[in-house]
């Protein structure tokens, strides 16, 4: 390594130098004439390493007294709407419904939320319910009377387990406040979780009835993943294939 530094530069210790980007600000590793890969291909599809680059949107909307946020061409959304409709920009009316903060005027006196909702359902003031996760749970359930099982009879996973989805709090958290509405686990782990008890840590749940697809509670185990793996598969119990082990 050090002959070869000695041949090319004349000096065993010599270390190249990392060259950046020539674009004033940008700071990134060099790829080719100069400039990084990002400017690189913006000089490869318009000619310029600059054309193209993301413009900094605005904030409020640029009517005098508005403050809401930005929607499109420095207006929000009402005011866009207003400019859109050929109308002059003035001040922009509430939502009539009682306690609906918005001031993003759509018809009829309503937002533009309240406005959707009163013309899909009749009533601007409805709210789709929320069915309990029993419920949700119990509707894609069938029975089997000879077996005993539970089987599953909506989305499965890889089609061999049964997932569903569950509100974690039982109710429905408002759009865009980062909280999670529902979460999707396996269908047989939520009923244990439900009618038996909390999995141990790394526990898997095991179907005693070899049935993947049961939920039924009374066919459920949790033991430990080592012997899982050591219970044979049900072709190797009956004698029908090979003795691998399995998962069921």
């Amino acid at each position: 390594m050090h002959y070869a530094r000695w041949r090319k530069h004349g000096d065993p210790l010599y270390v190249a130098q990392q060259r950046l980007c020539a674009v004033d600000g940008c700071g990134r590793k060099h790829y080719a004439h100069g400039w990084c890969g990002t400017h690189y291909a913006r000089w490869r599809k318009h000619g310029d390493p600059l054309a193209g680059a993301r413009v900094e949107r605005l904030a409020t909307c640029t009517v005098d007294g508005c403050g809401r946020k930005h929607k499109g061409h420095g207006y929000c959304q009402s005011h866009l709407r207003q400019l859109k409709r050929g109308g002059l920009l003035g001040p922009t009316r509430a939502c009539s419904v009682d306690g609906c903060e918005s001031t993003d005027y759509y018809a009829n006196g309503l937002c533009s939320v309240h406005y959707q909702r009163a013309r899909k359902h009749g009533d601007p003031l409805w709210v789709a319910p929320v069915k309990s996760n029993d419920d949700r749970f119990l509707e894609q359930i069938e029975r089997d009377d000879r077996t005993e099982c539970w089987n599953w009879t909506g989305l499965r996973r890889a089609g061999r387990y049964g997932v569903i989805a569950v509100h974690p709090t039982g109710e429905r958290h408002a759009y865009g406040s980062g909280e999670r509405s529902v979460k999707t686990m396996a269908a047989h782990r939520w009923a244990f979780e439900r009618w038996v008890g909390p999995i141990p840590y790394g526990h898997h749940v095991h179907h005693v009835c070899r049935n993947p697809l049961c939920a039924n509670p009374d066919h459920l185990k949790a033991i430990s993943p080592g012997d899982h793996w050591r219970i044979p598969t049900r072709q190797a119990a009956t004698g029908a294939g090979p003795t691998s082990p399995g998962r069921s």
